[in-house]
């Protein structure tokens, strides 16, 4: 990775290059997008805003020429340019200006909103439309499985009901994963270790804890009738706290001494038991505000000061 990182500093033209062709790539890998994204990610970071701007205008000229020639469609680039490009330079230079991951982490929030508030400015009712989407392939699922047709409008009702807080979740997970990828990249080249100690401190701010808490409490009483904006709300705010139990969990492990097995036991855990694992983490770090898990670990042997996790 760090080889990566030193191609995209190397000047102008090899940012604009990997930008761009990444972003060209991601058209048929879709995560392939959160390199190019960090790459965008780590100029501003580095060099500022206006040098990632300026690397932003060209790897979209690029863009265009690439998509003209291979799809007819020059307007690709539009799409990258507004859904990765613009919010890591944003956060980039945030987080430039703090000197805290943390704030780029939050704020990033604010994309997630926006995805919530498009979604019901062009669909009036996301979940209405979700149910439009979703039902021709549970009627395939139902042809093809035996599924009992009875259930297919509970089915719709119960997925569409999360659809729009999901996709709102999505868009702040891709930005804020793009951002650490340009954060860590950053630290490799030039601050050794101090990636690993920033992750290692997240915390989330107090009033996003306290809003969480009555928005979760709020869900678990009403569930099915809460209205949809505040289902949709704490949809989105969940991964934040799951992102801040792994904070949690990779403190834990290095100030206690602990095998890094348990970090990859962790993560086999969040794949294969989903989704109780996330929400067991999520409880993990929404209640590290007040448990302080953390600062409760007595100091083991001392952990290698690499940026591996």
């Amino acid at each position: 990775m760090s080889m990566l990182a030193r191609f995209i500093m190397a000047g102008r033209a090899q940012a604009v290059m990997f930008a761009s062709l990444t972003a060209m790539l991601a058209l048929i890998v879709p995560l392939v997008g959160l390199l190019s994204a960090a790459a965008v990610g780590l100029i501003s970071l580095r060099l500022g805003l206006r040098e990632g701007l300026l690397s932003s205008l060209w790897a979209t000229l690029a863009c265009s020429l690439l998509g003209w020639l291979v799809f007819g469609q020059p307007w690709i680039s539009a799409g990258f340019l507004l859904g990765l490009w613009l919010p890591l330079l944003a956060l980039g230079a945030l987080v430039r200006a703090t000197r805290s991951l943390e704030t780029g982490i939050q704020a990033a929030l604010g994309f997630g909103l926006l995805a919530l508030a498009l979604a019901y400015a062009l669909l009036g009712d996301p979940q209405m439309r979700w149910q439009e989407l979703l039902r021709p392939a549970l009627e395939s699922m139902d042809a093809a499985t035996g599924l009992d047709p009875a259930r297919v409008p509970q089915i719709l009702k119960a997925l569409s009901a999360w659809m729009t807080g999901a996709l709102a979740a999505g868009v702040w997970l891709q930005v804020v994963l793009a951002l650490l990828l340009a954060r860590w990249w950053q630290a490799l080249l030039y601050n050794p270790g101090g990636f690993r100690r920033e992750f290692h401190a997240l915390q989330v701010a107090a009033p996003l804890v306290w809003l969480a808490l009555v928005l979760f409490l709020w869900l678990a009483v009403q569930r099915a009738e809460a209205p949809n904006p505040i289902r949709d709300l704490g949809v989105m705010l969940f991964p934040l706290f799951v992102l801040q139990g792994l904070a949690v969990a990779h403190a834990v492990v290095t100030r206690s001494g602990m095998s890094t097995a348990w970090l990859v036991a962790l993560y086999l855990l969040l794949f294969l038991a989903m989704p109780y694992a996330e929400l067991l983490l999520g409880l993990v770090g929404l209640g590290d505000r007040w448990l302080r898990f953390r600062t409760r670990t007595s100091p083991g042997a001392p952990a290698d000061d690499q940026d591996s996790d």
